[in-house]
């Protein structure tokens, strides 16, 4: 076989081309076709549709792609179903900013559905940007299934969740206090409100009674709001406690409100007496409704504009004209005096606008019942959480869980499936109950499809035929799922799988849309009871009121939470509600993985919502992973200057090093402190590779034998390998091993260091150098099974790189449809080469140690070799490896010549004769550090093993290996006395 060229080095530039080319075969799509050993799958939690990707994703990708290019190398039916959340407040927020910048406009200039599409279009180009992106990094991600948070599909799945919530009595509607944004004008969760800290003002306002004979002084941080006081709180046994039952008149306004007493008032802060403001403030609120206080007076609307009970300030602004309010109440001798307080307070996440607290009519869905089902789940091991300390964390918030606001005041999302009739009569827009009476008609799949294009903005409750024909001609949300129309036969397909009339049905209609036959589409919605034809000749789907018959309806303006259908994703993916082959067959999933920091905005809320609409956990474990900050441990953000963009990461260092400097450093629920030096290392650990493999490439001459060829021919003629043959393949069984085990604790990061270690410190440094001078037939096949097997290991982490070396390699078959390597089992080398080895780190760390330059060449001496016969094999490799002059076996009465540095390695004294002076004071006192060390660590030894407790529960070999290692020691102390004294001589 002709020898393929090794490259300089590796062409980042080719990764795409080389993705593409993977993709096309459908590697990354599981084969149905295949005998699997079980399912993995993990639901790649949806990045936001808000612009480009950080580290923080890259390293979701990377940690993700790991796991499942592992997972189908152990022929397991292995899916990661990519997509993107529409994010609604943010995506809001970045497009609001473009258009003001580009067009000097505001979101309230443009017709709700105007404004929807530029955030429909500004999504579609983002969205572009992410797969675009993910390819880069080489995910192995199953496109055919990709899914966007307001796809048609997705979109059924969050009308149909929040309709099967509503009829539980699970969704209500309440007066509540909430977190609401000034700027973005709508809801937060606590959650979504980032806690700044500051230094604010403290105010002290004096109330006085209706004749001025007795006031109280109250401290507070919002003065503005006192228009809206319910009451004066007091301590019932603090100072003021004879003013309780009596009123107090609110500055100003002078209206009178009562004093109460309350023992959660704090004696030694402020005043002692506090103002009860229920609609501005959530411990307020509380106390309002302890006391039974109004829940209705509002100092200020929405918009911030002082209201009718605000005497001479109303209809005035509480920001701007906030200094005229202050000024009146010093002038009329209410305000006593103003300190500096510092104070947290709570800024949008996504606009940092303060949020005002502030009483307001929202849905809230009671998750009590789902969040106790989701605490089992953790405590039963149904659900696992890696690390395991953040179970404290998880179960103290969903023990004290409250129910959560799910309504937002924004143009694009997920719009409340609720209609209303002019006379305030509420139904959820539930599409079954909407159909369930009417005659299934020629038209009454067709009638299902405009319901649910009604339902998502996409099509206005009248319509005409060409519109609606159009409409279902349109490339979908999820473009490689074709058009809407393709959308809607293959849900209406699963869904009425059973239905032989239905589903002749609902090919009649697929042919009629695709060839936009307009007659029979007009006959098909004329069929239908509840499409009813205009006087202008359009159509109109007609709701009705089903408690009056009021056929006046609107639909709520509010939209759900952004979080509401991302918590859906697991199982929505899969096609609920429809009972879909994906559901069976992939749902649990195996593993989320997402950061620790939102453990509440997204494991939490999935794990509850599906337990809501599943009945069952949505994924089997938790992976956590951590921050990803700069080297000195701080945030990485763009205004910092601190930001490193993965894209010229990858553009400069490749996707590997990339993925690479992301997982090496990383362990479950720890931050990772990341610099470029982390992307430089990966870098010279691949290029280390690639010259191992150039050096067996040229070495040897070329094989056409498969890995597992090599693998067999090893296995038969094992009696033939050297002892460094054996050594290496023994120290790659216990590598296999311990890489196994860490996948199987989650511990990616150091299942990857294993894998640099034994490439770099054993197969290169070690192996590749002996194999120089090596005769052995056998070696060259050792080293290209070992090649063979560090690409297999490796292929998870370094998809590109490795897949070009198999090429080269001309090894068989792509690597993600390969099997992982599995150990050999076969005898380890003789003890005497594993002690070669040592002696080869100590001549290696004394001219390290020394600074003797490794050009230089040097005399070694070994002393208190046993069978000096047994060594003559290993002396040329001494003196090949270490650049040494000459290799001298001393027997054990000899003494050491002059400047010869030492090391005691076991039983052995090893020695390197340098031409230069030793400082033999420096010998003594490094070694007798040495010694001190050793004993100390002799004596925990003997300590451990003289306990009871652990001699009653260690095992046997584990004892046993112990008593050993405490034997062996103490035998290397000894050696290390007798050279200390020797050192002394020398003095």
């Amino acid at each position: 076989m002709d020898k393929r060229e090794f490259p300089a080095s590796f062409d980042h530039t080719t990764t795409r081309q080389l993705y593409d080319q993977r993709e096309a075969k459908k590697l990354f799509t599981p084969d149905d076709n295949h005998s699997y050993d079980g399912t993995f799958v993990v639901p790649i939690p949806p990045p936001n549709v808000t612009g480009i990707l950080h580290l923080g994703h890259a390293m979701t990708m990377a940690l993700e792609d790991i796991m499942i290019r592992h997972a189908r190398m152990n022929n397991k039916k292995a899916l990661r179903v990519p997509g993107t959340d529409h994010a609604g407040i943010a995506t809001q927020v970045v497009v609001e900013k473009k258009v003001a910048k580009e067009e000097g406009k505001s979101k309230n200039q443009f017709e709700r559905s105007e404004f929807i599409n530029k955030i429909r279009d500004w999504a579609s180009s983002c969205r572009s940007t992410i797969v675009n992106q993910t390819k880069m990094m080489g995910s192995a991600c199953d496109r055919s299934r990709e899914q966007f948070t307001l796809s048609e599909k997705l979109s059924r799945a969050v009308r149909k969740s929040f309709v099967n919530l509503a009829n539980a009595q699970k969704i209500y509607q309440s007066n509540y206090i909430i977190n609401r944004c000034p700027r973005c004008q709508t809801v937060l969760s606590d959650l979504e409100a980032e806690h700044k800290d500051t230094v604010g003002k403290l105010y002290y306002i004096q109330y006085f009674n209706s004749d001025k004979s007795a006031s109280i002084t109250v401290a507070t941080s919002r003065p503005e709001t006192m228009f809206g006081d319910v009451a004066i709180a007091v301590h019932p046994e603090g100072q003021r406690k004879e003013r309780i039952g009596k009123t107090i008149c609110i500055p100003i306004s002078n209206k009178e409100i009562p004093v109460i007493s309350e023992d959660t008032v704090a004696l030694d802060f402020g005043t002692g007496a506090l103002k009860v403001t229920p609609v501005h403030d959530p411990v307020d609120f509380a106390l309002g409704q302890k006391h039974h206080l109004p829940l209705d007076i509002f100092a200020f609307d929405k918009a911030g504009i002082w209201t009718e009970v605000s005497g001479e300030f109303s209809g005035k602004d509480s920001k701007k004209d906030f200094a005229e309010f202050m000024e009146q109440l010093e002038q009329k001798g209410h305000l006593t005096k103003t300190e500096d307080y510092p104070t947290t307070v709570p800024h949008c996440e996504r606009c940092n606008t303060r949020v005002e607290p502030l009483v307001s009519k929202q849905r809230f869905v009671d998750v009590k019942e789902y969040a106790d089902k989701s605490i089992n789940a953790v405590k039963t091991g149904e659900t696992t959480i890696h690390p395991a300390r953040f179970n404290k964390t998880f179960f103290d918030w969903m023990e004290n869980i409250r129910p959560r606001c799910i309504s937002r005041q924004l143009r694009r999302g997920h719009r409340i499936p609720v209609r209303y009739c002019e006379k305030g009569h509420a139904h959820p827009m539930d599409e079954d109950a909407f159909f369930e009476s009417i005659e299934q008609t020629d038209g009454f799949v067709l009638g299902h499809i405009v319901f649910n294009l009604v339902a998502d903005d996409r099509l206005g409750k009248t319509f005409s035929i060409e519109k609606l024909v159009d409409l279902l001609n349109t490339t979908s949300l999820t473009p490689q799922n074709g058009t809407i129309g393709d959308i809607y036969h293959t849900i209406y397909s699963t869904k009425f799988k059973d239905n032989q009339t239905l589903l002749n049905q609902i090919e009649t209609i697929k042919t009629a849309i695709t060839n936009k036959d307009i007659n029979q589409i007009t006959l098909l919605l004329n069929s239908i009871p509840n499409i009813k034809t205009t006087d202008n000749g359009q159509f109109t789907l007609e709701f009705a009121c089903k408690t009056c018959g009021s056929t006046t309806i609107h639909q709520d303006n509010d939209v759900l939470d952004t979080w509401f259908s991302s918590a859906l994703w697991p199982f929505a993916i899969m096609g609920r509600p429809e009972n879909t082959q994906d559901l069976a067959e992939y749902y649990p999933s195996e593993v989320l993985e997402t950061g620790y920091d939102i453990i509440f905005f997204r494991v939490a809320r999935m794990m509850m919502m599906g337990f809501a609409n599943t009945g069952k956990s949505p994924f089997k474990h938790v992976y956590l992973h951590g921050l990803v900050r700069d080297e000195k441990g701080k945030k990485m953000s763009k205004s910092a200057g601190n930001g490193i963009d993965p894209i010229e990461i990858i553009n400069s260092h490749g996707p590997d090093a990339l993925r690479l400097s992301l997982v090496l450093g990383a362990t479950p629920g720890n931050d990772l402190k990341y610099s470029l030096s982390k992307v430089d290392y990966a870098s010279r650990f691949l290029h280390k590779l690639r010259n191992a493999c150039k050096y067996v490439d040229m070495k040897f001459e070329a094989s056409e034998l498969s890995w597992e060829e090599e693998r067999d021919f090893i296995t038969t003629n094992f009696a033939e390998t050297t002892d460094a043959d054996k050594w290496i393949l023994n120290i790659f069984d216990q590598h296999i091993d311990q890489i196994n085990q860490y996948f199987k604790d989650f511990m990616y990061g150091e299942a990857g260091n294993s894998i640099i270690e034994f490439v770099w410190n054993y197969f290169c440094d070690w192996y590749i150098e002996i194999t120089k001078s090596s005769q052995s037939t056998v070696t060259p096949h050792i080293l290209r099974y070992s090649i063979g097997t560090i690409l297999k290991l490796l292929h998870p982490y370094a998809p590109f790189v490795t897949e070009t070396l198999r090429d080269l390699f001309s090894f068989k078959g792509h690597l993600i449809q390969q099997s992982r390597p599995k150990t050999l089992g076969k005898e380890p080398a003789r003890e005497t080469f594993n002690l070669f080895t040592e002696v080869i780190g100590a001549i290696r760390n004394l001219r390290q140690d020394n600074d003797i330059k490794p050009n230089e060449k040097v005399n070694v001496f070994i002393k208190g070799i046993a069978d000096k016969q047994a060594w003559t094999e290993y002396i040329p490799l001494i003196t090949k490896l270490n650049t040494a002059l000459s290799v001298i076996i001393m027997n054990d009465n000899e003494n050491m010549q002059d400047n010869v540095y030492i090391q005691v390695v076991e039983t052995l004294t090893v020695g390197v004769q340098t031409h230069q002076e030793i400082n033999w004071a420096e010998v003594e006192s490094k070694l007798t550090k040495e010694i001190d060390q050793l004993t100390k660590h002799i004596e925990n030894q003997d300590r451990m093993l003289n306990s009871g407790d652990f001699r009653s529960k260690a095992p046997a070999h584990i004892i046993a290996d112990r008593e050993k290692s405490l034997q062996e020691n103490r035998e290397k102390l000894i050696k290390m006395n007798e050279e200390l004294e020797n050192v002394k001589k020398n003095k």
